[in-house]
């Protein structure tokens, strides 16, 4: 720890004159000298700006050892109205005699008018409140920057910017644990959606002037900020209050998946009305993401299959509806919307996985109905749940067909025969000899009447020759 000066008061006074007193001198000659050199109007402007802020922390540093202060909170907020004033009389010069020197020096006392206030955020506050106290100066400096016309703004936006991701990386819980118990209206929606809000204006108002480094960075936390809204929302409301619990469930698996496939859904939309570099990443991230939250999480890690997770709820109506169903049909809309904007990858993929989650919502509703809240594999199985697997299979299939020829989806076609094969491949390989009596007469009845279905359908629909024309007379 440093010590503290011998006389408090003595220490500022001496700090704060002789600092401002330079300050005042370099100003002076900037307002003077508006013919000066843009190299030594940058150093008469350094020269008034840094001594009184880096005073500021020096004396902020030897006095509260970098703790709280109210008192030097306020020296920030009055050295940010002297700068701030400085940066006014500089904007209001007459047209006729503005030059490139004026709006250089409005723009450097109006970043240093943001650098006070940041101090004094930063003297004042702690936790997520400084977070957000950056996020929004970030919005007012870019609102400043758009008004005014002053181009070194958007520099300090982007610098503000960084401060955020960097505090963002070294802790991404902003707000800690003790968020509050209520769902959605607690501190998470302060700690995480202001700062979202704020990025996402700032670069909306930075873009009228153009598309630079600052409206990429904002753009870019805006959505890293909903997107951790999102998440933590979603842990918090699942986990009695705890967004830090070491634990989750298919049901909180299946709605991270539903969530990040409508954010690959809603960035696309907003890309394809705006070309958006940021935004068309970001929906491509958030695709994969998507794919590897159903594999790993819904698929083996949290598979109510596979883990002592039980299952809430009907028949149908259950907690696979959250889980399986619903993003699934979030994938297929993904896939049938990107088709034609994004990669056939991207579009395949999110075909592929829309057949997955729909075929294991089918699957494991079939389990749940004869099983009931525990569906872990090593129960066993009657034979009517074995045909049923079987029945439902094939009519999943069916309903593939149907909706490929219907929108012309050849992945929806080729999910439907997969299907068919494997409904094929289970009855001779496994109902032949695992089951008896009426359910197996009845896994071959249903296996061939949709066969039957299905071979009429594509002769009918798919394979049919157009009919020929009457010869015109």
């Amino acid at each position: 720890m440093l010590r503290l000066p011998d006389n408090v008061s003595s220490f500022l006074t001496f700090a704060f004159v002789s600092t401002l007193s330079i300050a005042a001198a370099a100003t002076l000659r900037l307002w003077r000298g508006r013919a000066l050199p843009m190299p030594t109007a940058g150093l008469y402007a350094l020269a008034a700006i840094a001594p009184p802020l880096l005073a500021l922390i020096l004396a902020y540093l030897r006095v509260t050892q970098f703790d709280r202060s109210i008192s030097f909170a306020l020296f920030a907020v009055v050295l940010a109205a002297l700068f701030y004033l400085v940066a006014d009389r500089f904007d209001n010069i007459v047209p006729e005699a503005k030059s490139p020197l004026t709006r250089f020096a409005t723009g450097c006392f109006a970043a240093a008018t943001t650098a006070a206030m940041t101090l004094a955020f930063v003297m004042v506050l702690d936790r997520g409140y400084l977070t957000v106290a950056f996020a929004v100066t970030a919005l007012t400096t870019s609102i400043f920057a758009v008004v005014d016309r002053i181009v070194l703004l958007r520099y300090v936006v982007a610098a503000l910017g960084f401060i955020v991701l960097g505090r963002l990386i070294w802790d991404p819980r902003i707000m800690g644990a003790d968020v509050g118990s209520i769902p959605i209206l607690n501190w998470l929606l302060l700690g995480y959606g202001a700062p979202a809000v704020a990025f996402l204006g700032a670069g909306h108002l930075l873009k009228r002037e153009g598309e630079d480094l600052a409206v990429r960075i904002c753009d870019a936390l805006g959505v890293l900020f909903a997107a951790l809204l999102f998440f933590f929302e979603i842990r918090h409301a699942l986990n009695s209050g705890d967004p830090l619990a070491p634990v989750s469930g298919h049901v909180e698996q299946g709605l991270l998946a539903l969530t990040s496939l409508c954010f690959a859904y809603v960035l696309m939309r907003l890309d394809l009305g705006r070309s958006n570099p940021v935004f068309r990443a970001a929906s491509l991230a958030f695709g994969v993401a998507s794919a590897v939250q159903v594999v790993f999480g819904l698929g083996l890690l949290e598979n109510p299959l596979f883990v002592s997770d039980r299952v809430a709820g009907a028949a149908i109506f259950s907690s696979l509806l959250l889980a399986y169903l619903l993003p699934g049909i979030a994938a297929a809309l993904l896939a049938r919307a990107s088709r034609g904007h994004r990669p056939d990858w991207y579009v395949a993929g999110a075909a592929g996985l829309a057949m997955l989650l729909l075929f294991g919502y089918v699957t494991l509703e079939v389990r749940h109905v004869f099983q009931g809240e525990e569906i872990t594999m090593w129960r066993s199985t009657g034979a009517a749940e074995v045909w049923s697997y079987s029945a439902a299979w094939l009519g999943l299939g069916l309903v593939f067909l149907a909706y490929g020829i219907w929108r012309g989806s050849k992945e929806a076609r080729l999910a439907s025969a997969a299907l068919v094969v494997l409904s094929v491949l289970k009855v001779f390989l496994y109902d032949l000899s695992g089951i008896t009596g009426l359910w197996r007469a009845l896994s071959f009845i249903c296996l061939g009447a949709v066969l039957i279905g299905i071979g009429l359908v594509y002769q009918k629909l798919v394979f049919a020759k157009p009919k020929s024309r009457p010869a015109a007379t």
